[in-house]
């Protein structure tokens, strides 16, 4: 949950503090570290289920982490059913519900906020007070299930394989022992309802003081966590749709912060102790004086302060929960300031998985007659500011030596047809590939997705990449409809809104729509109602798959050229076998023989372009494999990466250099060969064009796959393919960039 903190393991430094911060406030961690880590904002479940809903065509949820009473310790308090919410959410979507009861532990009750909220969480996570102040290292409880594949100590005897779980003091018996007294006095003493006694008393205290001053404060408590809001640091938000407000909120956050610290250090002053000028927690050893003497030390604080005409002490802010400087999106906006929006935006995209790579394009319009895009051939992730290409609406002219996107065109037209767009995305996204074969509308969308996308998609005609003839078919299609999404022919889709936040959301909800689309196919075509897409693919195989016997199983190795030699390592594993290409031998073990090594080695003998190869066993990969027969394409980055076909061989590990050899032809002027029964080989001439082979692969099986369920789905034709592939190899292709 965003604007929580949740300790310092890397993963989780993300959206600390302030909501849709993401990693701008995690210094010192790299950004790859955050690839699979997203926050959803407090007490908005339908934002969190979008997510889940997302990631689930993505392989899934891992775990879900909240504060119960809302993030630090409450400072944004959650509605009572949140956590309820939350918790059916995990359940639907498969996801771990992970509670951090740090705070919240023992202070709310002795069954800590999963039983006031009357919910149970899959894992919690404790702090150090566990052990009543003797050193000690926290705690993590959770259910069975889960907690036999955790450990602490050294473990022994166990066939399970267990995470560790680190701490100085980890597993340390004393500690634990501490635990289980502090525990037993906690519940002897009615700790939890004394300390929440005190909490009120002071919180009400505040207020009256407050009131009495005439300060734009605001104090509330949940039991004795008690809050003291002066400036309203933490209840700021970031609106990654309208980036170029960013900075503009990071400085007020810096300034208000520097004033909380301010009243931290008058609060000292008087010997009263907070959290950073803004949290103060009671217990059970407090009494009704010490709280009296504490208001009265207060009082004298609230005394001394004198409230400017300023923004430092707005009392509205702690009222809403989104601040925004102006809501209105502006078409005159500074051109640097719409450069960094596309580049935030385009890093958005690759992470949610919507484009990768040098795929897709995005734009903002600056004005009524120029926008900026980014520029053709060059990776989202490195992007700058300085490489986002302006071009001029009218002709497409622009300057400098940076060329933008080829479908520079298509974004002019939406520019030009609709007034009201400022933001454009043109996606590969996974489900609108699938369905752009098909050649026809998407009509009768579902009502809560026309709401955000229209109430039909329609379908633009098919041209080459980057052509005349493809801007022209979206062109017409954009004209015949209301609708804010247009998905290519055998190419990706157009999502457009008068904000990045619109065309996003459009992106979103077009994966939604055409996944339905899909399913709803499969039921006419079975009468039956399926949850995933894997579901499909027996019912594909049995339909168009060739008759045969199964292949002999393989192991998915991943290898690299290496000089005379190559690497080659499996899966899971640290160990490299490497192996002389020209022989086969096997270095330092002449005894070891590895049937795959001779598949590996003889694609490095005869593809000199080669350099790493990616076996993969991707789900959608190796059932298509099971199909035993050629793939054509029927999206054109299939075309211009894998190849203008891809050729199913078979590779016998009882037969290796004759079954080699027939797979070496098979891949023969391609970058993918499909093994029966095992997946494919996935080559490029280095790892990140391997991988980008394993994506295009991975997705055009997902495509076939899915279009097998129609009747229209149609390949791309054979001289444009080999077109495509032509020009991506001598043009586009870093291999001959190298050249």
């Amino acid at each position: 949950m965003g604007g929580a903190y949740h300790g310092w393991s890397d993963q989780l430094a993300y959206g600390i503090r302030v909501p849709g911060s993401k990693f701008t406030q995690a210094h010192g961690v790299p950004l790859y570290i955050f690839k699979h880590t997203q926050e959803f904002f407090p007490n908005d479940l339908n934002d969190l289920e979008r997510k889940l809903r997302f990631n689930q065509m993505r392989g899934g949820t891992a775990a879900v982490f909240i504060e119960p009473v809302g993030p630090e310790s409450g400072t944004r308090p959650l509605d009572k059913d949140f956590n309820k919410g939350v918790e059916r959410l995990c359940r639907k979507y498969g996801a771990l519900l992970v509670f951090d009861e740090v705070v919240t532990g023992f202070r709310i009750g002795m069954a800590g906020a999963q039983g006031y909220f009357d919910v149970s969480p899959d894992l919690t996570v404790f702090g150090k007070v566990i052990a009543g102040g003797y050193p000690g290292a926290g705690g993590l409880g959770g259910k069975k299930e889960y907690m036999k594949y955790l450990a602490a100590g050294i473990q022994t005897g166990d066939k399970v394989h267990k995470a560790l779980i680190g701490g100085t003091m980890a597993a340390t018996p004393i500690s634990c022992v501490a635990g289980y007294y502090t525990l037993e006095e906690i519940e002897r003493t009615n700790a939890c309802q004394k300390a929440g006694e005190m909490g009120d008393r002071i919180t009400t205290g505040l207020q009256q003081l407050i009131k009495k001053h005439g300060l734009p404060f605001v104090a509330f408590n949940q039991g004795s966590i008690c809050h003291l809001e002066t400036v309203g640091t933490m209840h700021f938000s970031i609106d990654w749709g309208k980036l170029w407000k960013v900075p503009g909120v990071l400085k007020a956050t810096s300034e208000r912060k520097a004033v909380m610290e301010h009243m931290g250090a008058a609060y000292m002053a008087e010997g009263l102790v907070t959290l950073a000028g803004s949290r103060l927690y009671t217990s059970a050893a407090y009494t009704p004086e010490m709280i009296d003497d504490a208001l009265t030390r207060f009082d004298r604080v609230f005394d001394t302060i004198t409230v400017q005409n300023n923004p430092i002490f707005p009392a509205a802010l702690l009222r809403r929960r989104n601040f925004s400087v102006k809501e209105a999106y502006s078409l005159d906006m500074e051109i640097m300031q719409a450069k960094e929006l596309v580049v935030r935006a385009g890093k958005q995209l690759v992470e949610s998985g919507l484009i990768a790579r040098t795929w897709g394009n995005v734009s903002c319009r600056v004005s009524d007659t120029q926008f900026v895009i980014t520029p053709s051939g060059r990776a989202y992730e490195t992007l700058t500011p300085e490489e986002i290409v302006l071009v001029n609406i009218a002709d497409l002219s622009y300057d400098g030596d940076v060329k933008p996107s080829s479908e520079k065109g298509i974004h002019a037209s939406a520019y030009q047809l609709r007034p009201e767009v400022n933001f454009v995305i043109h996606t590969h996204q996974v489900n609108a590939s699938i369905v752009s074969p098909l050649g026809f509308d998407i009509n009768n969308v579902a009502p809560e997705s026309a709401a955000i996308i229209g109430d039909h998609v329609p379908m633009a005609a098919y041209g080459l990449p980057g052509t005349g003839k493809l801007r022209k078919g979206v062109i017409a299609a954009i004209e015949r409809s209301d609708s804010k999404a247009v998905i290519m022919a055998h190419h990706g889709a157009v999502c457009m809104g008068k904000d990045y936040e619109e065309a996003f959301a459009v992106a979103s909800e077009l994966e939604k729509v055409c996944a339905r689309h899909i399913v709803e196919r499969y039921r006419e075509a079975t009468g039956k109602v399926i949850d995933t897409f894997e579901e499909i693919h027996d019912y594909v195989i049995e339909t168009i798959g060739k008759k045969g016997r199964d292949a002999a199983p393989v192991t998915a190795y991943e290898s690299e050229r290496d000089g005379a030699m190559c690497n080659l390592t499996k899966p899971g594993s640290e160990e490299i076998l490497r192996v002389e290409i020209a022989t086969g031998r096997i270095a330092g073990d002449a005894e070891s023989f590895v049937p795959e090594a001779d598949l590996h080695r003889a694609v490095y003998a005869k593809r000199d372009g080669i350099n790493y190869i990616i076996h993969s066993q991707q789900p959608d990969i190796m059932a298509a494999s099971r199909l035993g027969r050629t793939m054509k394409p029927l999206l054109d980055d299939f075309a211009q990466i894998a190849g203008a076909t891809v050729r199913s061989a078979v590779f016998d590990p009882s037969s290796t250099m004759k079954t080699s050899k027939k797979v070496v032809k098979a891949l023969k002027g391609r970058d993918a060969v499909l093994l029966k029964d095992n997946g494919a080989l996935c080559c490029g001439p280095s790892k990140s064009d391997a991988q980008a082979t394993e994506m295009v692969m991975d997705k055009g099986c997902k495509t076939m796959l899915g279009a097998a369920l129609f009747d229209t789905a149609k390949p791309i034709n054979a001289i444009e393919t080999r077109l495509m592939r032509f020009i991506y190899k001598t043009k586009y292709s870093k291999q001959a960039e190298k050249k």
